[in-house]
């Protein structure tokens, strides 16, 4: 141990991150807070990862994905274009909100909301779509799949500290208003 620094050697391999220790805290564990932002940070990158990959699928590549699930489609370009204005524009929008989220840490609880919201959605879809259509298991796999990542996504919501990500209050905002209008005091 540099008792001249303060460092402690890393605990174990398995240890939870809460308790590994961080530069700024001088040998004691991190704060739980550090660790629940760098968990629903990572959730986000997953979210930037997963809706990246999905517009990838129906953007570039919409034939072959639609195969696995039996649909076929004639090729005409409305076909392609329906699925690439469809889901390949949802997924992209999924992306580009977890990527704002990372880049703009003031705007990181917005994002992190609209992917929520928007992956609720289709996972609420999904099961509407099982409920009038019937299941099969390649259903059931996807909406085991959709269902865990908005349960990660929903997981990283709560869990986020809100202090750390929201924005700091600008000078023009930190006077009330209503001291703003009053008229000079006479003295």
């Amino acid at each position: 141990m540099d008792e001249m620094h303060g460092e402690v050697p890393f605990r174990a391999a398995f240890a939870p991150i809460c308790f590994i220790p961080h530069p700024h805290t001088k040998g004691t564990p991190m704060n739980f807070s550090i660790a629940r932002q760098w968990f629903a940070r990572l959730v986000m990158a997953y979210a930037l990862a997963i809706n990246t990959f999905l517009a990838w699928l129906y953007i570039v590549e919409p034939q072959k994905h639609i195969k696995v699930f039996g649909v076929s489609i004639s090729g005409s370009p409305e076909s392609l274009n329906f699925l690439r204005a469809g889901p390949g524009a949802m997924f992209t929008t999924l992306a580009l909100a977890a990527l704002c989220g990372l880049l703009r840490p003031s705007r990181f609880l917005n994002c992190l909301s609209c992917i929520v919201l928007l992956s609720g959605c289709i996972v609420a879809a999904r099961i509407y779509g099982m409920a009038v259509d019937g299941l099969t298991p390649l259903q059931l796999t996807e909406l085991r799949d959709e269902g865990i990542s908005w349960l990660f996504f929903v997981a990283a919501l709560i869990a986020c500290p809100r202090s750390h990500f929201q924005r700091p209050p600008s000078a023009s905002s930190a006077a009330p208003t209503a001291n703003r209008l009053r008229p000079p005091a006479a003295d």
